[in-house]
């Protein structure tokens, strides 16, 4: 080996030496999937308290404008506009007294969720008589162009409180 050579090797091999390489700490990000769902289980909440509130326009921004929803006994109720009309219409004469939706699991991928789930609600009718309702609800959730998680498909289907009841046991 020539004398240039090995001045060469070693100056590289001090300078390596000398170079001190620290791993940086990888910063954790939340799991895409654990953000949608916390983000439409939010998005869920509002829904119910402008429910509650008899908010029908509030209710209604939830959904896409597209959007579908299926009743028990109802023909399908279709695009935006229908769902404001449907609970203008609705909370005019009754008003939901109570509502609980027991929130099953959610699918989450690729800007479009499945959500499944129980409800139980109490509602006061014209007379001011109040009813229980039981059932089951599936949502599909699709991400907005503005990343809103928005409601496009709802099916809600009612079952006897005590069959609903046992359901989520």
């Amino acid at each position: 080996m020539s004398i240039r050579f090995s001045r060469a090797l070693l100056i590289l091999v001090l300078a390596a030496a000398a170079c001190r390489i620290e791993r940086t700490p990888r910063v954790e990000r939340d799991d895409p999937a654990n953000v949608a769902r916390d983000e439409i289980e939010l998005t869920l909440r509002n829904y119910q308290e402008a429910l509650l509130e008899g908010d029908a326009r509030s209710a209604a921004a939830v959904f896409t404008p597209g959007a579908q929803v299926y009743l028990p006994e109802t023909p399908v109720i279709a695009g935006r506009g229908e769902i404001d009309r449907l609970f203008a219409n609705g909370m005019a004469g009754e008003s939901i007294v109570e509502m609980d939706m027991q929130l099953g699991d959610i699918d989450v991928g690729n800007g479009v969720a499945h959500q499944f789930g129980m409800l139980e609600q109490t509602f006061r009718d014209v007379e001011g008589d109040e009813h229980d309702i039981a059932g089951r609800f599936a949502i599909r959730w699709v991400r907005a162009a503005d990343s809103a998680w928005r409601i496009d498909r709802l099916i809600i289907n009612h079952a006897p409180m005590d069959s609903a009841a046992a359901a989520v046991e």
